[in-house]
């Protein structure tokens, strides 16, 4: 790291906990974060996806996560993805591992909302 520039890895544990407790959040028209790594709690956030009418949510997950966290967010995937009536936004979530039909089936519900 260089010693000029602060530590940029600001996602702790508590974050999508503090992200769902602030109201302006609730409001967004779009949310992003890229390079999420996998101490961000995706269970907890995933209640938020399932409940959102309104945000589009796009999420990219850090390269270097592990493999049991990667079934957990091919698992949200697929749940997603087998969903047939979705009353929530679909969100884009990226990360290494994804295979690429499920991700190409999402972009276009992505789209679609």
């Amino acid at each position: 790291m260089r010693p000029d520039l602060p530590d940029l890895n600001i996602i702790t544990t508590k974050t999508a906990e503090e992200l769902l407790k602030n109201p302006h959040f609730l409001s967004l028209d779009k949310f992003e974060l890229i390079g999420i790594p996998e101490i961000f709690d995706i269970q907890s956030f995933y209640g938020h996806i399932i409940d959102n009418k309104k945000t589009w949510i796009d999420l990219h997950f850090f390269r270097q996560i592990s493999d049991e966290y990667k079934i957990q967010l091919q698992t949200i995937v697929d749940e997603i993805l087998v969903t047939q009536n979705r009353v929530y936004k679909v969100p884009i979530i990226g990360f290494p591992g994804i295979t690429i039909s499920s991700y190409r089936k999402m972009f276009t519900l992505y789209r679609r909302n």
